[in-house]
């Protein structure tokens, strides 16, 4: 309604959220006469690529576990619950579960494109990413690696996207 550009999603938030968050937007904008185009949709999630996906999770593990620790604590832990299988327990989540599971996209050119390929059909599409890159949980060098692998690699893959040609399922 008041033209706004949403930027969805805290970074770890699963694909069926993103679509929900999206579906709201688009029928507000509907329901004001303005097209409620998802190009607009600026959605973050963490991202990590390396030249395996051992050895990119290898690069993020010493460093994001000790992060996840202090994401499992009250503040986050919110978040992190949406992550959980039933049954488990946020206590119970590990780094590795998480890349498994989808909340961080780490490993190879080909791995990280499918997982990004894979949430952005899901959600109903989006029209930026906004990487939360390993800078700070990696060396300068592995970090630096990361954005030219995906620069090169996994970025121009992603350009001929446009989630305004996914049909959505969204109604007024």
């Amino acid at each position: 309604q008041n033209r706004f550009m949403p930027l969805l999603g805290r970074g770890g938030d699963p694909a069926p959220e993103i679509k929900a968050m999206g579906d709201v937007y688009v029928r507000a904008a509907q329901t004001a006469g303005l097209p409620g185009s998802r190009s607009l949709f600026r959605v973050a999630h963490h991202l990590h690529v390396s030249d395996t996906d051992t050895k990119a999770r290898d690069e993020l593990r010493a460093t994001m576990g000790p992060k996840l620790d202090e994401q499992k604590q009250a503040a986050h832990s919110d978040m992190l619950s949406r992550w959980t299988r039933p049954g488990d327990r946020i206590e119970d989540l590990s780094f590795d579960y998480l890349v498994d599971a989808g909340y961080y996209f780490v490993g190879d050119p080909e791995t990280v494109y499918g997982r990004i390929k894979d949430f952005y059909d899901e959600s109903d599409g989006f029209g930026v990413l906004l990487i939360i890159a390993g800078q700070g949980h990696t060396s300068n060098q592995q970090w630096e690696h990361s954005i030219r692998l995906f620069a090169e690699h996994v970025a121009p893959r992603l350009a001929d996207l446009d989630p305004d040609r996914i049909p959505a399922a969204v109604s007024i």
